[in-house]
């Protein structure tokens, strides 16, 4: 199986991956570009969420695919998108968090229900 196969597999299982986690299981070093495959190519929506490592302080990507995650954590995934529109400054960024922002909310109804939207 190729890696960018293994990744898709996980991604698609787990819901979720890291490039740290693509380097370690399947010694995969072109997550992004991956990535990118599986949007433009295959269609598939799939969300990248900037993290902080707790232990280090340093910044990655997390890319979260919805349908294979959880109701809970398409819950935390939706609470981590609102968090990061308010964050970033207005310009390409932000809009770009805005448009996942309201796929998410037209994939995902119940997500919204009892919540104000902003």
């Amino acid at each position: 199986m190729t890696k960018i196969n293994q990744c898709r597999n996980h991604l698609f299982k787990i819901g979720n991956i890291s490039s740290w986690e693509a380097i370690e299981h399947f010694r995969a070093t072109r997550l992004s570009a991956y990535i990118h495959i599986f949007i433009h190519r295959d269609g598939s929506f799939i969300i990248p969420v900037s993290e902080k490592n707790r232990v280090t302080e340093a910044n990655y990507t997390r890319y979260f695919y919805p349908e294979g995650c959880t109701q809970m954590e398409r819950e935390e995934l939706y609470e981590k998108v609102c968090k990061a529109e308010k964050e970033y400054p207005e310009g390409v960024e932000r809009e770009k968090i805005r448009v996942q922002k309201s796929e998410l909310e037209r994939r995902y109804p119940v997500l919204t229900r009892g919540k104000n939207k902003n």
